[in-house]
Order: structure tokens, then C-alpha cells, then sequence
């Protein structure tokens, strides 16, 4: 069991305690604004994702007394829906430990009992545990305690208005806590996130298991929770007082090309036996990874090739990014070697680029898991000079371009001819230079 305590910097919204959370990391890893022009300062090393959107259901003057996701309003003025099931049967509920343990406002005939609507409690208190203790019982999230049995595949949460992006053609994911309860005796919430590219409904990554950990069996953080109201104290791992299962989850990106995003999180079990869970810090990211380009030797004769290599690196959280491009227009006088000799370590990739063309033409994809890959290709030049190539000789989608490397091209060195010794040429010059020698030899004796 672990603890994924990583939180990316808060854009649109941050309350005081995830402020000094974030500065916190801040200090030990850095903080950087999305610069799509800017690639990875060290090839091949992960960097992390940018944040794009943050809501931690944080924006309510307590108590909620019974409020729903639908009634939530963030504090960008965001608002959000889920479909019908999923706003009834001790779901949708705003819940905290610090609300009334009685759920006198509709919570406790919403759950068909205090003691459900107490163990929503709980979890709220979990999820707020995991990510900051002193905060704990204030911090709000939303339930999905499943007193009915909603259906498969329903929509849990949505966005209701697109989010700006800062830039088209790049690679976004979700991310969100959640906790849950009787994993051990009961099914687990199955969740599928979604992006929204315009009227594009795309699947993000793969289904989220919500009692497993973000890092497959067995990787959550267990929290043993308080007694609240009715609910018992939850301790260990097993059996009806279990304490919460809790984890961050980042789903994989996916290819937006327009200029703003939705998200949506369908059920996927929908099943009332079980599924009982909260969720909570819900996230976009830009995910996009790094292009780089190098060559080697970057000094070369002319005619003579240098290897050109691309690096597609991976942002930390190491999720899948298919279907990534792009093409590289070499600098004039640069171009393709015979043989091109191309080659990728990229799955699914692949190279086109024609002896003595001016273009490079890459498609690929990183798995999950994938740090980076790499593609290479010969280029030559039969004109002396160097040449830059940089980002704007670069056309992507879904990858933040590269700095710009420099490779040489010399002309040949002059060519030196050795005169023999006994050749009409050379004894001239020895002549004239032993004249030329004795006549300063008279002069200085005079």
C-alpha cells in the first residue's frame, strides 16, 4: 500500500491549505505554467503534468444541509450535472464529517438510513485525511453510496461549460481521488473517464477500479476512519468496519484538438451491491509529451552524414499517449542521406523520410508505463555551414516542440602535395634560397 500524495498546482481556485500543500512541492520539484513552445530540459526524464483545471468541492459555506452536485456552484462559477440515478439513493450528496450526523436535511432518507448517509461521512473525511489531515473534517466530497442501483454505465459527474485550453492539438487527462468503502465484501466502483472535444466523446485511458490503487492490487492507501453518528469506527482491512480505501487516479491522455474540454465519469458497474465510494480533487491535465532532437557527430565533412535523433519523452505520471505526430521540415541545404536509415524504438511507430528529401514524417504511441522512445534518421549537406534545426521547423499534434540543435558541415581541408627532392622545382628553390642567404651574409659583413 502507498500513498500518491502528488497534487499539481491549482489554477482557477486554491484554499489555504492545498496552497501551502502545492508551494510545498513546489520548493522540492518546481512549478511551471504550460509553455508549448518550451520542450523537456532533460530528454528522456519525465516532467510533470500541467495543471489545466482544478475542483475540490470546497466552495460552500458549511453546513450544505443536504445540498447535490447539481446545487454545487465552484468558485470559477462552475457548474456540474450527472444523470438521475446518480442524484438519488445517497449519491450526488455534498458530504463532510462536519454536516449534521443526523442528515435531518434529506441526506438520511436519501441513504435509506443514518448510518449509510454517517459512512458517506466518513470516506469525505478519508478523502480529506489523504490529502491534508488538519483539514479532514471540513473537506467536502461528493457520494456514491449506491442505495439503489443506478445501472450500468450512467454518468456520475460531468463539467457542464467547456474549459479553456491554453493551446489546440495537445494531450489532456483526468485525475481524481476516490475512496471506498466494503471492497473487501462487495463489487468496487468501476469508473470510465471521458473527454468532450467538441461533439467528440472520447474514452480516457482504461476503467478505473476504485477499491485496487492507481498502480494495480493492493497500491491504495488504507485509511482507518472515525466513528461519526450511527457508523462505527472503520479500522483494517477487512470485514463490515473496515476502514476506506483511498488513491489518486490519472487517466490516460487523449489527443483535444480543439480550444476547450469537458469532462465526464461514467459508472461502469452501476450495481447498488457495493459500489459504495465518494469522489473528490477532480483534475485536467496537459499531459502532452516532449519532443527533442539531436544530432550526432554534430560536426561532420561535407557529404558526410550526421545521425539525426528525435526523443519523445513522457510526462511522470507515465500514462498511455496514442497517436501523437509530427512532421520535420530540415533547414535548406539539409537533407535525407542515402540510405535514409531509419529506425524507432517508438510502439507503432514509424519513419518516412526519402534519400535526398527535405522531410521527416513520425507517428507513434507510449504505452502506459512508457518513459520514452526514440526514432533516428541519416541526413547529409553538400555545402559547408551549420544548420539550425529548431521548433519552427517542427508541425506536431499532441507534442510540445523542441529546442533547436545545430549540427556542421566543413569543407575539406586544401590539399598539401609533397615536392621530391631531386626535381627541377625544388632544387630552383633551394637555389634561391641559398642566394638569398649568402647575400645577407655579405651585407652583415659590411
Amino acid at each position: 500500500m502507498r500513498r500518491n500524495g502528488m497534487v499539481s498546482p491549482e489554477v482557477l481556485r486554491l484554499t489555504p491549505s492545498r496552497l501551502v500543500h502545492w508551494l510545498s512541492l513546489c520548493v522540492v520539484g518546481g512549478c511551471s505554467l504550460l509553455a508549448a513552445s518550451a520542450a523537456n530540459a532533460v530528454p528522456q526524464v519525465p516532467q510533470a503534468p500541467t495543471l489545466i483545471f482544478f475542483e475540490d468541492f470546497q466552495n460552500i459555506v458549511p453546513p450544505a444541509n443536504g445540498m447535490l452536485l447539481t446545487g454545487y456552484t465552484g468558485g470559477g462559477g462552475e457548474t456540474y450535472s450527472a444523470d438521475a440515478a446518480w442524484l438519488a439513493g445517497c449519491n450526488g450528496l455534498m458530504s463532510s464529517g462536519n454536516e449534521a450526523a443526523a442528515g435531518s436535511f434529506g441526506q438520511t432518507a436519501a441513504c435509506s438510513g443514518q448510518t449509510e448517509w454517517n459512512q458517506t461521512q466518513q470516506i469525505a473525511w478519508a478523502l480529506g485525511q489523504f490529502k491534508n489531515p488538519t483539514t479532514a473534517w471540513g473537506n467536502y466530497a461528493v457520494s456514491a453510496y449506491t442505495s439503489n442501483s443506478p445501472a450500468a454505465n450512467l454518468i456520475e459527474f460531468q463539467s457542464n461549460n467547456p474549459i479553456a485550453l491554453p493551446h489546440p492539438g495537445r494531450f489532456i487527462a483526468a485525475r481524481i481521488d476516490v475512496g471506498a468503502l466494503n471492497c473487501a465484501r462487495a463489487s468496487a466502483p468501476y469508473l470510465q473517464f471521458q473527454l468532450l472535444d467538441g461533439a467528440t466523446v472520447l474514452n480516457a485511458g482504461a476503467v478505473i477500479n476504485g477499491c485496487t490503487g492507481a498502480n494495480g492490487p493492493n497500491s491504495y492507501t488504507l485509511i482507518d476512519t472515525p466513528a461519526i453518528g450511527t457508523a462505527p469506527a472503520g479500522v483494517g482491512d477487512i470485514g463490515e468496519t473496515a476502514g476506506a480505501r483511498v488513491d489518486t487516479y490519472t487517466s490516460g491522455g487523449v489527443i483535444i484538438t480543439g480550444s476547450s474540454a469537458g469532462i465526464r465519469m461514467r459508472n461502469i458497474n452501476g450495481g447498488g451491491g457495493g459500489n459504495d465510494h465518494a469522489f473528490d480533487n477532480v483534475e485536467l491535465l496537459d499531459v502532452s509529451p516532449a519532443l527533442d532532437k539531436s544530432f550526432s557527430p554534430t560536426s561532420v565533412m561535407v557529404n558526410a552524414t550526421s545521425t539525426l535523433t528525435f526523443t519523445v519523452t513522457n510526462t511522470s505520471e507515465l500514462g498511455s499517449k496514442p497517436g501523437w505526430s509530427f512532421t520535420d521540415t530540415l533547414p535548406a541545404g539539409l537533407v535525407v542521406a542515402t540510405p535514409p536509415a531509419t529506425s524507432t524504438t517508438c510502439d507503432s511507430g514509424s519513419v518516412t523520410a526519402v534519400a535526398g528529401g527535405s522531410t521527416v514524417a513520425v507517428t507513434g504511441n507510449l504505452n502506459t508505463g512508457s518513459t520514452y522512445c526514440t526514432m533516428t534518421v541519416n541526413v547529409t549537406s553538400a555545402s559547408a555551414g551549420s544548420y539550425v534545426n529548431g521548433p519552427d521547423n517542427i508541425v506536431s499534434q499532441g507534442l510540445t516542440p523542441p529546442q533547436p540543435s545545430t549540427v556542421r558541415f566543413g569543407a575539406p581541408a586544401p590539399v598539401v602535395t609533397a615536392v621530391p627532392v631531386g626535381t627541377p622545382l625544388m632544387l630552383l628553390l633551394l637555389s634561391t634560397f641559398l642566394a638569398g642567404f649568402a647575400g645577407l651574409r655579405l651585407r652583415g659583413r659590411k
